[in-house]
């Protein structure tokens, strides 16, 4: 196992692993009380009634597209650029699925690409779009409400990078997953995200019927009496329940969001004050301070200074650094070779020279000035 420093890693503490201990001794361990507890704290979070906790991102993502019944061959439009979860389960469902490009700096898909995709297709009915808040920052929100009015459809976030960011909207601000604009948004919470429960997710909704849909479905489709021996079969659901166990971390991590994120704004801001005395190297975006920052990432030309990604991956890690990269856009893949990569420029061009540099609560100051001097090495080279 590598004992580099990761783009990023969870924080677990002393309280975080007694909650769990806690949660050990419960009559129930699975539907119990600290699922209910971790609903609660994520409900008066976000603020919003419609809220429901499920075994991962992916998962919640089945529950959003469920209920909100898209089947086969409804048309969705989805940034070509995001973890390959969402194309797969809108796959595994017969949609048909529309790429659209993305902002090169971002990696976002923005309105225009929304548009540009449309009209390129000659779409009419639409049943969805996706949005994708990479990295963690929340844009255009106003515009892309505007597409859900234009064209009578669904608006979803994918905003597994946006746990406690926050969006504009008509000079107000609001929090992602109240889903005053949106339909539904979806989260993770591995071990990378904001907070964690191990593995686990949440659904938010703007519609409460979808909402109590989804909580039947999360067990099985079963609605359940008032006796724990009758109860009828009324939906085809599947067992997307998350434990007590993972719910009792969550309950603790989600005391701690504050800290969190203010940890990840500060290394944020201090990147971004030090790169502006390095050539060759451009920054994804200006400091937002709604921004989550799950990620933190940086342009460099490699054409420009004759090197590749390879060579920028492999020296940091020689020198005690794992990087990434976020995400390999789809068509990259084996399972999605029919997608042609010339449409999608932008993707391209943002992939070829993005990269994500170390962002995690417990990363420390020296170690971000390590990183840039290994940048200067490496770009002076």
């Amino acid at each position: 196992m590598s004992k580099n420093i990761n783009y990023s890693t969870q924080y677990l503490d002393t309280g975080d692993r007694k909650e769990i201990i806690k949660s050990t001794f419960l009559k129930n361990i699975t539907t119990g009380e600290y699922v209910i507890k971790f609903e609660n704290k994520l409900k008066s979070f976000f603020g919003n009634s419609n809220t429901i906790v499920c075994s991962s991102g992916t998962s919640a993502l089945e529950l959003l597209i469920s209920s909100h019944g898209i089947k086969k061959n409804d048309i969705i439009l989805v940034p070509v650029v995001n973890f390959v979860s969402l194309t797969n389960v809108l796959r595994r469902v017969g949609a048909k699925i529309f790429y659209c490009d993305v902002d090169y700096k971002s990696g976002q898909v923005t309105p225009n690409d929304i548009y540009n995709c449309i009209k390129k297709n000659k779409l009419k009915k639409i049943k969805a779009f996706f949005t994708m808040q990479l990295g963690g920052s929340s844009y255009d929100t106003e515009e892309f409400y505007k597409i859900k009015k234009k064209y009578k459809c669904y608006y979803f976030e994918d905003a597994c990078h946006a746990f406690g960011s926050k969006y504009k909207f008509r000079k107000k601000i609001f929090k992602v997953g109240c889903c005053k604009h949106v339909d539904a948004s979806t989260f993770s919470f591995h071990p990378l995200k904001s907070i964690t429960t191990g593995e686990g997710g949440a659904v938010t909704f703007k519609n409460k019927e979808k909402y109590l849909a989804s909580k039947i479905n999360r067990s099985h489709g079963i609605l359940r009496s008032k006796y724990s021996w009758r109860y009828d079969v009324i939906d085809l659901g599947h067992n997307y329940r998350l434990s007590d166990l993972n719910c009792a971390l969550g309950f603790s991590q989600i005391k701690k969001i504050s800290k969190f994120l203010k940890a990840r704004r500060v290394i944020a801001k201090f990147y971004i004050n030090q790169f502006k005395y390095i050539g060759n190297i451009k920054l994804c975006e200006k400091y937002n301070p709604l921004s989550s920052y799950h990620l933190f990432r940086v342009i460099i030309d490699f054409k420009k200074i004759k090197k590749t990604k390879n060579n920028l991956f492999n020296f940091f890690k020689k020198n005690g650094f794992d990087l990434q990269h976020h995400y390999i856009p789809l068509y990259f893949f084996k399972s999605y070779k029919l997608i042609k990569k010339k449409n999608f420029p932008n993707s391209l061009k943002y992939f070829e020279s993005t990269i994500s540099l170390p962002v995690f609560f417990k990363f420390k100051k020296k170690e971000a000035e390590k990183v840039i001097n290994l940048l200067k090495t490496f770009l002076s080279n």
